[in-house]
């Protein structure tokens, strides 16, 4: 579609030149050469380094917003591997509270049946409620003059062929006569002399020693029969007899071994252990490992399996080692493809590019043109001025055209956006009784849009700089800025808007706050569904903080949105139904912030409404701003 413009324009009189025949061409008029059109050069170079500023401006900006993002994303990276970590430790303390739960049971008692035994195990329900639990076991010290006489009483139990393995002849032994469940895999176990192992034999000894706790490194257990194998560990502590430790006995390591009965114990298959802890990751992966360092032979458990080794470069990786009762884990943890992140918040640098490389590109197309122009204007006029020596009424109609064409290419073509608001201006103006009611509402559709996009990235540009304006702090009379506002708005008369109580000072920007007010207020009355309305401000003050509230009756904003309101670009009805560009609170929220406080949402006392709260702090000067 295109459309005419009809402009007065003030042609001068044409002076007729009629030249006799042979008669010599007039002499070429001083004042008659080429006219300077479009920038100068050093102009225009001024206005390439602006092109470029912007870019380099836009770039910076987004650079910065990507860096804040992936900030966020570590951090929430790091608080999901201190909650696997910590996770880990409270499940283990769990388990230590079981050993001493049992070694309790021995304690109080003088002797301690295998029915006795297999009643505390039931009862504790440890399949149920310990995960990863493969057995819960009582080891007793045998001596090897005590050992035929141990093997002979344990089969007059009706085990016949029990015996204690490995057979080798030892100083001394230990035997696994108690484990719960006496399951398929745990009798593999029954009669296992764990001292005979380095490594159990290792802990076991430090907790004798000590009388603490105690788990091994990296095993395979006993009862690992079938072909899902897995790593294991086990956990000890001592049961001895003769000491007692409620009179603040503190034993030697000689009155230890002297008086040490045998072990309580727990065997733990790795994989099933985490699964209970953990649960499946789908977002993270756990690798644990026995020692200081990450090494393939120590390793424990894999939260991916087999399938580890395809698991590709993670975004976030963090290792660390946590001691746990003698022996040292190391937890590598990542994150995988699937880790939960903010996608607003990745979208943000991104959004933000493109507006900005958008508007860069429209200020690179202006000033393109304006040097084109220019040098095509220089170019038509040399050939008009050439032309004059043939006829001059022509040139100077000629020059006034060409005029009117420097006045449109340095103008018009300056900013795009105004210039498609007066196109459409000028439509209505000139054809709107011709147009059908479709094509006006058409029409106000894209003036619409027109305006909209000039209104966002005005708000793009004022969310940019609030970050970085250096603004001199001054003493705030808030119920003066208040009354700005309401005049900055000018509500309607069925709107009422005043405030209650008095409303402290505090020092801040005066501009910035003003415009706090003006859009909390204008949102107030934007959104409002009734005739008359009612906007209530009302503040007070407490330990160096000023706390405001802005409180309307108006329909309120449903719970589940309230977490996204002060979200970039986000509005509760479409921009077509409720002006604004989707920023005003965003701006709000940043601004608060450099003023050291915070918005957020509450109820009003009514069914009806929503209330604007946010704090401020009383005292935010800047080094040298004056005093009140």
């Amino acid at each position: 579609m295109s459309a005419t413009v009809n402009r007065p324009i003030d042609i001068p009189e044409v002076q007729t030149l009629e030249l006799a025949a042979g008669a010599p061409a007039p002499a070429e008029e001083p004042g008659l050469c080429a006219p300077a059109v479009g920038l100068s050069p050093r102009w225009l170079w001024l206005a390439w380094l602006g092109v470029a500023v912007c870019f380099v401006s836009v770039l910076l900006l987004s650079f910065g917003l990507w860096r804040d993002s992936q900030a966020a994303q570590r951090a929430q990276f790091e608080q999901s591997r201190d909650e696997v970590t910590n996770a880990i430790l409270a499940r283990m303390h769990v388990y230590e509270q079981v050993l001493r739960a049992a070694q309790s049971l021995f304690l109080a008692s003088v002797y301690v049946s295998r029915n006795e035994w297999r009643t505390f195990a039931r009862m504790l329900e440890v399949q149920r409620y310990y995960p990863g639990v493969q057995a819960l076991g009582y080891s007793l010290w045998i001596a090897p003059d005590d050992l035929a006489r141990h093997v002979a009483s344990v089969r007059a139990e009706g085990f016949t062929d029990y015996d204690v393995f490995p057979a080798t002849p030892r100083d001394s032994y230990t035997a696994a006569v108690y484990l719960e469940p006496f399951d398929r895999r745990n009798r593999a176990a029954f009669g296992y002399d764990m001292w005979s192992n380095p490594v159990r034999r290792a802990a076991m000894a430090h907790a004798r020693d000590t009388g603490e706790i105690t788990i091994t490194h990296r095993v395979r257990l006993v009862q690992e029969i079938d072909s899902d194998v897995q790593a294991g560990f086990l956990m000890y502590l001592p049961h001895y007899f003769g000491l007692d430790f409620a009179l603040g006995e503190n034993p030697s390591v000689a009155d230890r071994r002297a008086a040490l009965v045998g072990f309580v114990h727990i065997s733990f298959r790795m994989r099933d252990l985490m699964r209970g802890v953990i649960g499946r990751l789908s977002d993270l992966r756990l690798a644990i490992y026995d020692g200081d360092a990450v090494r393939p032979e120590k390793l424990m458990f894999d939260s991916l399996g087999r399938e580890g080794t395809a698991a590709g470069t993670p975004r976030f990786a963090s290792v660390r080692t946590v001691p746990i009762r003698g022996v040292n884990w190391t937890l590598a943890i990542s994150s995988l493809p699937a880790f939960r992140h903010d996608e607003a918040a990745d979208r943000q640098p991104y959004l933000v590019l493109g507006a900005g490389m958008i508007i860069c590109l429209l200020f690179a197309g202006v000033v393109w043109s304006w040097g084109a122009t220019g040098r095509r204007a220089k170019t038509m006029a040399a050939e008009m001025v050439a032309s004059l020596r043939r006829q001059h009424a022509e040139l100077l109609l000629s020059n006034v055209e060409l005029e009117h064409f420097a006045y449109v290419a340095s103008h018009d073509l300056r900013a795009p956006l105004r210039n498609m608001n007066f196109l459409l201006s000028w439509i209505i103006e000139d054809h709107g009784n011709e147009l059908s009611p479709a094509v006006r509402e058409q029409h106000g559709e894209l003036a619409g849009c027109v305006a909209r996009m000039d209104a966002l990235l005005n708000a793009i540009l004022e969310y940019s700089r609030l970050g970085s304006l250096n603004e001199r702090r001054q003493w705030i009379d808030s119920r003066q800025i208040v009354i700005d506002a309401i005049k900055l708005i000018g509500p309607p008369d069925r709107m009422t808007v005043e405030t209650v109580g008095d409303l402290p000072g505090f020092y801040g920007s005066r501009a910035r706050m003003t415009q706090v007010f003006a859009n909390l207020i204008s949102n107030a009355i934007k959104h409002h569904d009734r005739a008359e309305g009612r906007i209530e401000i009302s503040a007070s003050e407490a330990d160096g903080t000023c706390e405001f509230r802005v409180r309307d009756d108006g329909p309120g904003i449903p719970t589940r949105f309230r977490a996204r309101v002060f979200e970039m670009f986000k509005t509760l009805k479409p921009q077509d139904e409720v002006e604004g560009s989707g920023m005003g609170l965003a701006i709000v929220q940043k601004t608060i912030e450099q003023h050291g406080g915070r918005i957020w949402i509450e109820d009003t006392r009514d069914a009806r409404g929503v209330c604007f709260a946010f704090t401020v702090r009383k005292d935010m000067r800047d080094a040298g701003a004056a005093s009140k």
